[in-house]
C-alpha cells in the first residue's frame, strides 16, 4: 500500500509530515436524489396541484409523461400520495432555507422546503459540477428526507471539504474587486506580504462563494472555498472597497450552517 502524499507546505509549517487533503472533493459522494425534473414538469406539477383535474392532451403532453414516470401522478394525470406531499411542502412549509454558488461566471442553486420533521430539498447543479465545468442547470433535483438529512444534503452540495487551516502571520487586506474576479476566474497577483499559505491559498486553481440563509431571519452564512487549499472569508473593512481575508477551517463554516437552520425566527409578540 503506498504512503499518502506529503503537504510540504502544512508539514513545514507545524514541522512534521502532514497528509496532503486535495483530491477529497472527487472521493466525496454526491448528494442523492429520488425526482429529477425539468422546469417544465415542475410547472406542470403546480398546474396539477391549482386544477386538480387534468385533461387527456395534458396528461399525455412530455411533462406528464415526465411526471408520470417520477411517480409524482397518476394514471389519470392526478396528484399520487408522494405529489401531494411534495407540493404540500413546497406551497406551505415552516421555514424555507437557500443557498446558492459562484464560480466562474457560473451559478448553482439549492433550497430546502421544512415542514415538521422533513423537509423537501431541491438543487440545481453543485458546487462541484461549477468547479468541473458540468452540471445541467435545466433540471433539478429533489427529494423529500427527515430535515436532519437535509442538512447534510446541502453540505454535500456545497464541496465542504476538510483543510489545514492556519492563519496567515500577518492580515491581508486586499480590494473587493480582487476577490470577486478571482472568483469569476480572472487571475489575479497576489497581495504583498502574503506568507506561504497565504500564497497557496491565493494560487489556488478554483475560488468558489457559497451563500446560505434563511428566508425566517434573513441571517445567513458565507465563504469562499479553495479547495483543499482551504476555506476563508473575505471580511469587508472601513473603506468599504477593500477586505480582510480571514482563513477559517471546514469544521467552523459548517457549525456556522447548522446554527443558520437551528436560530428559530423572531416572535410575532
Amino acid at each position: 500500500m503506498s504512503e499518502p502524499r506529503t503537504d510540504p507546505v502544512v508539514s513545514g509549517r507545524l514541522g512534521e509530515r502532514v497528509e496532503a487533503l486535495d483530491g477529497i472533493l472527487a472521493l466525496q459522494p454526491r448528494p442523492s436524489a429520488r425526482w429529477t425534473l425539468t422546469h417544465a414538469a415542475l410547472e406542470h406539477l403546480w398546474g396539477v396541484r391549482d386544477r386538480g383535474l387534468v385533461s387527456v392532451a395534458s396528461r399525455r403532453s412530455a411533462s406528464g409523461a415526465e411526471l408520470r414516470d417520477a411517480g409524482l401522478t397518476g394514471r389519470f394525470g392526478a396528484l399520487t400520495d408522494d405529489g401531494a406531499r411534495f407540493v404540500r411542502l413546497l406551497d406551505r412549509p415552516d421555514v424555507r432555507f437557500g443557498a446558492s454558488a459562484a464560480h466562474h461566471g457560473k451559478r448553482a442553486h439549492w433550497g430546502m422546503w421544512l415542514g415538521g420533521d422533513s423537509a423537501l430539498v431541491r438543487a440545481q447543479g453543485s458546487v462541484a459540477g461549477l468547479v468541473a465545468g458540468i452540471g445541467d442547470l435545466d433540471v433539478s433535483r429533489f427529494d423529500i428526507l427527515p430535515a436532519g438529512s437535509a442538512v447534510g444534503h446541502l453540505m454535500a452540495w456545497s464541496g465542504l471539504t476538510p483543510a489545514w487551516a492556519f492563519a496567515s502571520d500577518g492580515p491581508i487586506v486586499v480590494p473587493t474587486s480582487d476577490i470577486d474576479r478571482r472568483i469569476e476566474g480572472e487571475s489575479v497577483p497576489k497581495p504583498p506580504g502574503a506568507d506561504s499559505l497565504m500564497e497557496r491559498l491565493w494560487s489556488a486553481p478554483t475560488w468558489t462563494r457559497v451563500r446560505v440563509w434563511s428566508e425566517a431571519t434573513g441571517r445567513g452564512t458565507e465563504w469562499i472555498s479553495a479547495g483543499a487549499d482551504g476555506t476563508f472569508r473575505a471580511v469587508p473593512v472601513a473603506d468599504g472597497r477593500s477586505c480582510r481575508i480571514e482563513v477559517v477551517p471546514g469544521g467552523a463554516v459548517f457549525r456556522d450552517v447548522l446554527s443558520v437552520f437551528l436560530e428559530a425566527p423572531p416572535s410575532d409578540a
